[in-house]
Parts: C-alpha cells; sequence; structure tokens
C-alpha cells in the first residue's frame, strides 16, 4: 500500500475507517437492542414529544414519572444518549 500513489491510499484509508465506523454503531444498535426500553421512560419520550414547546423542569418531569431526577437523568441517558 505504500507504492501506491498518495490520492489512492488516503482513499483507501478513509473508506476503511468509514466501514469500521458504520460495523461500530451497527454492533451499539444490537447491543441497545437487547435490552428494552422501560415504561417510565417511553413515558418520558411521550411526554417530551408532545410538550416540547413548554417550560418543562427536571423536577416537573420526575414528578410525572414517579421516579428520582437523579434515576431518571441515569435511565434516560442509559437509553437514548447518542452513540
Amino acid at each position: 500500500m505504500q507504492n501506491e500513489p498518495m490520492i489512492n491510499r488516503d482513499f483507501y484509508i478513509s473508506f476503511e475507517l468509514e466501514k469500521m465506523l458504520f460495523y461500530i454503531l451497527e454492533c451499539l444498535k444490537e447491543f441497545q437492542k437487547t435490552e428494552e426500553i422501560p415504561d417510565t421512560i417511553s413515558l418520558l419520550q411521550s411526554y417530551l414529544e408532545h410538550h416540547f414547546a413548554q417550560d418543562i423542569t427536571l423536577e416537573a418531569i420526575a414528578g410525572f414519572t414517579g421516579i428520582s431526577k437523579y434515576h431518571l437523568c441515569r435511565q434516560f441517558k442509559k437509553f437514548y444518549s447518542a452513540f
């Protein structure tokens, strides 16, 4: 690969890195599918989708779901954080 022109080598490396990143994303998606999202988190997602234009506090959301705001944050992050 070192004997190839620089343009081809850079393109090949970029292509292989992209393939690797997509593979990792697919693995993460499959891993996430193995654990079911709790009802409280699904309920919270629905609530946020329907009330996105309102001022919403963490305390109000915690009261709505019936769990502490700290546990709520951990659970929400676990299931909806960006990879």
